[in-house]
This record gives C-alpha cells, structure tokens and sequence, in this order.
C-alpha cells in the first residue's frame, strides 16, 4: 500500500501544490493563463480532502478528452470572469514576465519538491 508523500509547510499540511514554470507560465496570454489555472483548480476533489477529482472512464483525471475538458475549463473561465469577478485578483495574469518584474522589481517563487510515492507500513507485517 502507498500513499502520496505529505508535504507540511509551518505546521501546516499542503492537501494541493500547484507548480508552474516560469517564467513560461507568466509569458503566455491571460486566456491561457486563466484556462491552465482553472483547469488546475478543478482536479481538486470535491470533499477538499487531498484527492483528485475523478471521472468515469479510463481517462479518470482529464475525461476521454482532454481538450473537450480544457474547453470546458475556457467556458468556467469566461463564466468566472462575466459574473463580476473582482479584476483586482486576476488582472496581474494579464502581464507577463518583463511586465510584472518592472511593475515588482523581482519575481520570487517557492521551489518544493517534487511529491513522491511513499510506501504505507502495513500493521503485523
């Protein structure tokens, strides 16, 4: 049996890690941007328990299709950004990285390893 490597940042425990490579994430355009993030968010399971969201079929995480599933992440998206979302939390995404350093001066990031499979002792064995 084995589980996925637990990852505790001050005493806190990280259920989801979002990575992104940068500075080729921040360099794309705000419509990809919102569609990588969305499409993201929505493999977070629906009891927020530190599994993923899973579909029917062998494709469990990206359904049989995965550029149906980002179309499907686009039209969250669009519906997000119609219902009056605050532009405040996302209008950074519209810059990229030259844009953003100029603006902050400096782009800072966490580097958090990579998750490993780690095995479960099995009680009695």
């Amino acid at each position: 049996m084995s589980q996925v490597q637990r990852i505790i940042i001050g005493g806190i425990e990280m259920l989801y890690v979002m990575t992104y490579c940068l500075p080729r994430f921040l360099d794309r355009n705000f419509d990809d941007k919102m569609v990588t993030l969305f499409h993201e968010l929505f493999h977070i399971g629906k009891n927020f328990d530190g599994d993923l969201r899973r579909h029917r079929g062998r494709c469990s995480l990206h359904t049989a299709s995965q550029a149906r599933y980002d179309e499907h992440m686009a039209q969250l998206a669009r519906a997000y950004l119609a219902s009056g979302a605050n532009p405040r939390r996302h209008d950074f995404l519209r810059l990229n990285s030259a844009q953003l350093q100029a603006r902050h001066g400096r782009i800072t990031g966490v580097v958090v390893p990579r998750v490993k499979i780690v095995p479960i002792p099995v009680a009695g064995m």
